[in-house]
């Protein structure tokens, strides 16, 4: 039998948070073995129920999903100058004129401030 679809939609999220509601309890589950005194055990699961909270706020305002995204990223290799990212696609390509030939390079400089070829070359 399938799911509704409004219901299958939030079927992953809730399991996820379910999980990670279980884990922070049967760590706190485990902890409580160790603490002995009665105030010790009500702090422990006071701090349980707060960090259930926060979980519970963060995966429901999406911050943990980004939090997860950026325990994940891979870091961006550094270029030889130590700085940015280096890549086939940032290289300029050639720019080939009307008869297919490559351009020169004082052909493909551009004008930094309005982003138009540099027709200088061209007038005389």
């Amino acid at each position: 039998m399938n799911l509704p679809p409004e219901l299958a939609a939030w079927v992953q999220p809730m399991g996820l948070i379910a999980a990670e509601v279980a884990v922070l309890v049967v760590v706190a589950a485990l902890v409580q073995r160790l603490v002995q005194s009665p105030a010790g055990r009500r702090a422990l699961w006071q701090a349980c129920v707060l960090g259930v909270l926060v979980l519970l706020a963060a995966e429901l305002s999406g911050v943990g999903r980004h939090f997860a995204a950026s325990l994940t990223a891979r870091p961006k290799p550094r270029t030889l100058s130590g700085t940015g990212t280096s890549s086939i696609a940032d290289r300029q390509s050639p720019i080939a004129n009307e008869s297919g030939a490559p351009e020169t390079s004082s052909q493909q400089t551009l004008n930094a401030e309005t982003a138009t070829p540099d027709l200088s070359p061209l007038v005389r």
